[in-house]
């Protein structure tokens, strides 16, 4: 009887049970996509891989069938120094020419597709990738801002990195304040540091070293935690992050490790996972407001490594999480899969 009374409900109310809110035409756009297996900037094997594990979840395909203009480049060639064996540390800092000879040759691929006129679209690889990403991005955009999603700041230095690995270090190199505080890694004197501090920002910290905490408060980077998630919403937290960047009228790359997720949604998929971070349900929302409010002139997804212990079931779920938040950066938050 409840359930009749229910379906009398619906229908005078003209309410279909089966009801989808209609899709919003969607502002399709010209993509190159790019791998960027890049290992070396941590110790972990496997990451090399995530971008296979990316474009398997059939996300260039179905961005392909939505309308976008997709060109698919392939993965970057890294260089003779990435391909061999580890070559020790300079300056506490692990595998600096390897690491330095790889993310020139990305930031020189990133600015091919740029000058095809196409949106970067990155699948890493470890996130040492960003110093290439963002020296390309930024040498194109002189007022670019950055909305960096991680669970780290990745803001190390020389002086303050607890591991030396380097995909704790990428901001350092490209953030203008700290111009030449990296000077003793030499391979890096490609690098331009053009992006203002406070033209950066962080959302879903939760696990910042010391040095680190130090730079953010002392050049007053905004930095959003997942408290602040819990206490504002992401909503509220995206809206706060826009206000302080200028991100409403300047071009926004964004920059997500995929273990700014939280680690229930990911698995073992990750090398540095941390527990209590974002619900796939609130990056979808998080990526929808953006979408909607700003101009995304480019987008990574780092960090994602299937050779951690995870289970078969694990990868295939993370390949999903992956496919929906690019689709949703596209336009594409609630579509159907074919």
């Amino acid at each position: 009887m409840r359930a009749i009374t229910l379906f009398l409900v619906f229908a005078l109310c003209g309410i279909s049970q089966s009801y989808v809110a209609p899709q919003e035409k969607i502002n399709l756009r010209r993509i190159g996509v790019q791998g960027a297996p890049i290992q070396k900037g941590q110790p972990r094997p496997g990451v090399e891989n995530g971008p296979a594990v990316i474009r398997g979840s059939g996300i260039v395909e179905f961005l392909r069938d939505v309308g976008h203009d997709i060109l698919d480049y392939g993965n970057v060639y890294l260089g003779e120094l990435f391909q061999a064996a580890s070559v020790g540390a300079l300056v506490d800092v692990n595998d600096p020419e390897a690491v330095a000879e790889a993310t020139h040759y990305i930031s020189n691929h990133t600015k091919l597709i740029l000058q095809a006129n196409r949106i970067p679209l990155t699948f890493g690889g470890d996130h040492a990738m960003a110093i290439g990403t963002l020296n390309a991005m930024s040498e194109r955009y002189p007022d670019l801002a950055v909305i960096y999603i991680d669970a780290h700041a990745d803001i190390n230095t020389v002086e303050t990195t607890p591991s030396g690995n380097l995909h704790g270090m990428p901001l350092s190199f490209v953030i203008n304040e700290l111009n030449a505080i990296n000077a003793n890694l030499t391979p890096f004197s490609w690098v331009v540091p053009r992006i203002p501090a406070a033209n950066v920002a962080h959302i879903a910290l939760r696990d910042v070293d010391i040095g680190e905490t130090e730079t953010l408060n002392r050049l007053g980077m905004a930095h959003y935690t997942m408290r602040d998630v819990d206490r504002l919403g992401i909503r509220g937290v995206v809206e706060m992050v826009l206000n302080r960047i200028g991100g409403w009228t300047r071009p926004i790359y964004v920059s997500m490790d995929i273990d700014s997720l939280d680690d229930l949604e990911i698995g073992h998929t990750t090398g540095t996972p941390v527990p209590g971070g974002l619900s796939l349900r609130e990056a979808l929302t998080m990526f929808e407001e953006l979408y909607r409010t700003v101009d995304i002139v480019g987008f990574e997804l780092a960090e994602v490594n299937p050779e951690l212990g995870a289970s078969a079931n694990e990868i295939a779920r993370t390949a999903t999480v992956s496919r929906h938040i690019l689709a949703c950066v596209f336009g594409s938050c609630y579509g159907r899969w074919p």
